[in-house]
């Protein structure tokens, strides 16, 4: 199409054609960037996980291999965080918070899971060489992060759900400062319990 359009009108010159073509190329690839991230931002935004609906219910194996399902823990809350992968710096930060801080979240009957993409084999040496106290779930298909809005190609989002003991989604934490987390979550059910 291109090569028609330049050879059919010579008056306009070669420069001037390659020129007009780059600018559309250009623009057509601004325009369909563009369309794909207000897409994806659309379908983030959408769907069944806002607070005070149901938690979407999911069942996943730990890092022994042993199964748990979301409404088995039903009367009890329940931490939900999304990280992208063991061992990389920022997520070590994060586990780790939590382990600094878990006794509260036991005193306060505070179930932690963590899911990632990880094989359980990597999430048990993660735990075991950090010392991590709560249970991580892996989520080798991607569906429950898809289900939860926390799903990426390559990695989970960095995404964190609090639900309540009657299963219902109470917060959610889009943004999440992995030096601060753990506490951060601790100061919500402070405030929340008063």
């Amino acid at each position: 199409w291109s090569s028609d359009v330049c050879s059919s009108d010579l008056s306009i010159g070669t420069k001037t054609c390659l020129t007009f073509f780059h600018f559309m190329m250009q623009n057509i690839s601004k325009a369909l960037t563009i369309g794909l991230i207000m897409i994806a931002w659309l379908t983030a935004r959408s769907g069944d996980v806002q607070v005070g609906l149901p938690a979407p219910d999911f069942t996943l194996k730990d890092e022994h291999g042993k199964e748990h399902t979301l409404s088995d823990y039903l009367g009890k809350r329940v931490v939900v965080y999304f990280f992208p992968k063991a061992e990389t710096p920022g997520w070590t930060k994060q586990a780790c918070g939590f382990r600094d801080v878990f006794d509260t979240y036991i005193e306060k009957e505070i179930v932690v899971l963590g899911i990632s993409y990880d094989k359980p084999e990597k999430l048990l040496k993660f735990k075991k060489k950090h010392n991590l106290p709560f249970t991580f779930l892996s989520d080798r298909k991607k569906k429950v992060a898809k289900l939860y809005q926390s799903g990426n190609f390559l990695f989970a989002n960095r995404n964190t759900y609090v639900i309540d003991k009657e299963g219902r989604i109470e917060k959610i934490y889009d943004k999440v400062n992995v030096n601060t987390h753990a506490a951060e979550i601790l100061k919500y059910f402070e405030n929340d319990d008063k």
